[in-house]
């Protein structure tokens, strides 16, 4: 483990409603990187974890090390904690390392007043039914039903929260440009999708960090669509050709973000069309279109 101090000697500031708090960020990617800056432009005291520690920002106090490990030797006092960490291996048991069992061992070593699990929107069942936090979970999926369980340990603290989030895009995530490039595979006309920009589900985040908020919000753009229609989209932008299309039982879900919204949050980019032209606008600038 490699603990080091904000490269630029930032040390934070006082916060115009209080002290400064000093918030972790556990496993901190793309999404933590995005959620830790904005706290740090806000007077946030940050600490960013993860395994190549190298890669984040300058404002943040870095923390080298692997959640799968043993926390003893980590700070164990924070005012927050944002846990956004991804598995090493996209089946059940990289899940489980991750999610439940770093997750547990992390809960029980740090003293901190909130904790925010970033989960996702796979808790709810997979039939093309309209869902909201009210709805009943029951995943059919195994990273649905880790996830959930998962969310006990962040809602068991006092102040635990959780953040389903719909899939994410945005700088560095564009599994559906890389997709529509390779022209593989069909595109389904009732599977419906939800997605939310990396920088509205920061802004969710840090949102949710504060208080008089509700334990479970779900984070998702304002437009549910099916995955057909979102593919045709693109490809009509990016000069390709459609994918072909299947037609197949309903599935996925349309996930409500009215909850979100009701505490103040807007998404900035409040559809796919306006998110991936802003994405596919920046390729272009950078030759990369």
């Amino acid at each position: 483990m490699d603990i080091q101090g904000p490269a630029s000697g930032r040390s934070g500031k006082e916060r115009s409603g209080g002290g400064l708090r000093r918030i972790l960020i556990a496993g901190c990617g793309e999404l933590g990187i995005a959620v830790g800056l904005r706290l740090a432009a806000r007077g946030d005291q940050v600490v960013g974890l993860r395994r190549s520690a190298e890669m984040l920002p300058a404002e943040f106090e870095r923390i080298q090390a692997d959640l799968r490990g043993d926390p003893r030797d980590l700070p164990n006092r924070f005012d927050a904690v944002v846990y956004c960490a991804t598995p090493s291996s996209r089946d059940e048991i990289g899940y489980r390392d991750i999610y439940i069992l770093a997750q547990q061992r992390l809960r029980d070593h740090v003293r901190c007043a909130r904790w925010l699990f970033v989960s996702s929107t796979a808790v709810y069942a997979d039939g093309g039914q309209e869902v909201d936090e009210a709805s009943v979970v029951h995943s059919n999926t195994f990273n649905g039903r880790v996830l959930r369980e998962a969310e006990g340990i962040s809602l068991a603290a006092p102040d635990g929260r959780c953040v389903r989030l719909a899939g994410i895009y945005g700088p560095g995530r564009e599994m559906l440009l890389r997709r529509l490039r390779r022209g593989e595979p069909a595109a389904r006309a009732q599977h419906f999708t939800n997605r939310i920009h990396v920088d509205d589900a920061a802004a969710l985040c840090v949102r949710l960090l504060e208080d008089n908020v509700p334990p479970i919000v779900n984070g998702v753009d304002d437009a549910p669509s099916s995955e057909a229609e979102v593919l045709a989209w693109l490809a009509a932008a990016m000069g390709l050709p459609e994918l072909p299309i299947v037609c197949e039982s309903p599935s996925g879900k349309r996930v409500s973000n009215a909850l979100a919204r009701s505490l103040g949050w807007r998404p900035a980019y409040s559809s796919y069309q306006q998110g991936y032209a802003a994405m596919l606008a920046a390729q272009a600038w950078r030759g990369l279109a």
